[in-house]
């Protein structure tokens, strides 16, 4: 049964409408729309495990990281504050506990297309209206020539070297001992430029996920963002900013082990 068929018979001039391209993907189907400096995603895929089942997904990306993804129908609840809108599709269409819709011919799969395009309509471009990624705050934009100063400061103060990977560990050991507001961006700076001196790359900015690194390794797509990284060690507290220095380490040796 050729999905992609009926996919594109019912949802591509559909979704269109809303402003959203249709991309071919092998793995899934996906549809995407710029918005305001970032991407937004409606994906369909076909379940591996479960016989005849398909899914759809609808997700916020950025720069350098997705920031939202959500089933459209076990997790319509998040949507807004008002659990009604879950209540609204399950007296519509039924509860769908797992969110796969399953079908078992050609007409029952058309149906369950029928489905997601009423639901992605009647609450998905809501939804989407409703989430909108946060833009980075621009106090916190470490790139601004406005920062210089401080970074200095900072860096000095420390004794940091931006040419010694062994520096990480200095900003360490001053997450564990607690950090200011005003301090995790001058952490930030440190751990990407420690990560631009060692593999090479540059600086980039993006409005939601603030200032990033692209071109890692010179992969055009190997992005990451020290910000994020550094937020994810304060809030995770079971890693460390070494440790996903290292996993680039190991990432960047597969890289250059290709290119041989």
């Amino acid at each position: 049964m050729r999905i992609s068929k009926y996919i594109e018979e019912i949802l591509v001039d559909k979704f269109k409408e809303f402003g959203f391209e249709y991309q071919k993907s092998p793995a899934q189907w996906l549809f995407v729309r710029s918005s305001n400096g970032y991407k937004e995603f409606i994906e369909i895929d076909k379940s591996d495990w479960i016989k005849n089942a398909i899914r759809c997904n609808l997700y916020v990306q950025s720069g350098a990281s997705t920031n939202t993804i959500y089933l459209v129908n076990d997790k319509v609840d998040v949507w807004t504050p008002r659990f009604s809108d879950l209540e609204s599709i399950i007296e519509e269409f039924g509860e769908i506990a797992d969110g796969w819709h399953r079908y078992s011919d050609i007409t029952s799969l058309k149906e369950e297309l029928h489905k997601i395009l009423v639901i992605v309509e009647q609450f998905g471009m809501q939804w989407f209206e409703q989430n909108p990624p946060e833009k980075f705050p621009e106090d916190d934009n470490f790139l601004n020539p406005s920062w210089k100063p401080k970074l200095e400061r900072f860096i000095q103060a420390h004794e940091i070297d931006l040419h010694d990977a062994n520096s990480l560990f200095v900003l360490d050991r001053l997450i564990k001992q607690g950090v200011s507001s005003e301090e995790i961006p001058s952490i930030s700076f440190c751990f990407g430029q420690i990560i631009i001196n060692t593999f090479g790359g540059e600086w980039d900015y993006d409005i939601i996920d603030g200032p990033f690194i692209k071109n890692i390794a010179g992969v055009p797509n190997y992005i990451r963002s020290s910000y994020i990284m550094v937020k994810e060690v304060i809030s995770l507290k079971d890693t460390t900013i070494k440790e996903m220095f290292d996993e680039i380490v190991i990432i960047v040796k597969e890289i250059e082990k290709n290119r041989r």
